[in-house]
């Protein structure tokens, strides 16, 4: 168990701060293995209530976003909100710069696949206000 507190619907694994162990990332925290210490991405002063209602961390995703070689975290909000990137701060202190990917997305389950061919997974999912898929 990593916590007791209700903080995400989903998890990613990742090696979090390059020194070999998979680490786990889910909501606001990202968790170091193996013991799972728990370490702040970004600050959250919501308490969710897991038989009453949803988190505001859907889906999450590790890939090095801006290819420079620390994985870096990707949470996708309840369908019709956004979808974030979180810039890994290379093991220094503080919160993860935060980066918005998509405005309003909405679909559920948005994919992470290559469509492109290119080796990296894309975000495939509906725009809700432009109706179109992005």
């Amino acid at each position: 168990m990593l916590t007791t507190e209700f903080i995400s619907e989903g998890a990613a694994a990742g090696d979090v701060d390059n020194d070999g162990v998979v680490d786990i990332i889910a909501g606001a925290k990202w968790f170091k293995g193996p013991d799972w210490e728990p370490h702040d991405i970004y600050f959250e002063d919501k308490i969710f209530d897991g038989t009453t209602g949803y988190s505001n961390s859907m889906l999450n995703f590790t890939v090095d976003v801006d290819q420079d070689g620390w994985v870096d975290y990707v949470r996708v909000d309840f369908p019709g909100k956004e979808i974030w990137w979180y810039e890994n701060p290379r093991n220094e202190d503080g919160y993860w710069k935060e980066h918005i990917i998509c405005l309003y997305n909405g679909n559920e389950s948005p994919l992470f696949v290559d469509v492109d061919g290119d080796g990296r997974p894309d975000i495939v999912c509906g725009d809700s206000k432009s109706n179109e898929m992005v």
